[in-house]
C-alpha cells in the first residue's frame, strides 16, 4: 500500500512505519487506541476493527490493483459466486535477442484470438541482453495448441497453469 500511495503520503508528510500487511496496520492502529494514528487499508479491514474510513481513493493512480492468491490444501473446495476469468500463465525465453523475435511469439497469441492481459520482462541473468517473459492470458479452448505452436519460436517455454480470476474481491468467497 506505501508505494502505491507515495503522493499522498508525501502531500501530508506523514512519518511511516512499515509493516507486514495494511490488514496489520489496522490492527496495530486499532491496538493503540490513538487518532493522531491512522493506516492505508482496505475499508473491509477498517470495519473488521471497528475503525472509520476518513477518506478513500488514496491511491497515485485511479485504477490501481493489486493481486492476491488464494490458496488451500489439494481438494480443498472453494465456493465463488460467479463464473470468474479463466487465465493461463507461461513462462518463455526467446531463441534469441533480434528484431521482431517478440513479434513472432505475439502473432501466435494473435493468431489463436488470445486477449492478453499481461505482459513482463525480466532479465535470464545468463547473458545481457537475455530475457525470461512472463504472460499472462485469457485461456484459449485450444491452448494445447497454442502451446505446441508457441515452442517453435521460443527456447523455452513453462506453461504455469490456469487459474480463474475473481475481480469482485472475496466477499463472494465460502469454504
Amino acid at each position: 500500500a506505501l508505494a502505491q500511495c507515495r503522493k499522498y503520503i508525501k502531500k501530508h508528510n506523514w512519518e511511516v512505519i512499515p509493516v507486514s500487511s495494511t490488514a496489520e496496520a489496522v490492527k496495530l492502529v486499532r491496538s493503540m487506541g490513538s487518532e493522531e494514528v491512522g493506516a492505508i487499508a482496505s475499508k473491509e479491514a477498517a470495519k473488521l476493527y471497528n475503525l472509520k474510513v476518513l477518506e478513500e481513493g488514496v491511491q497515485d493512480y485511479k485504477n490501481n490493483t493489486t493481486r492476491f492468491i488464494l490458496i488451500g490444501k489439494k481438494g480443498l473446495k472453494m465456493k465463488l459466486k460467479g463464473g470468474g476469468i479463466k487465465k493461463s500463465t507461461v513462462i518463455l525465453k526467446l531463441i534469441e535477442d533480434r528484431p521482431g523475435a517478440l513479434y513472432e511469439i505475439l502473432k501466435v497469441f494473435n493468431d489463436f484470438k488470445v486477449n492478453l492481459t499481461r505482459i513482463e520482462s525480466r532479465p535470464s541473468k545468463e547473458e545481457l541482453g537475455n530475457y525470461i517473459f512472463y504472460i499472462d492470458y485469457i485461456t484459449p479452448e485450444k491452448e494445447g495448441e497454442l502451446i505446441e505452436r508457441l515452442k517453435r519460436h521460443v527456447a523455452y517455454i513453462k506453461h504455469m497453469g490456469s487459474y480463474k480470476v475473481f475481480s469482485r474481491g472475496l466477499n463472494n468467497l465460502s469454504v
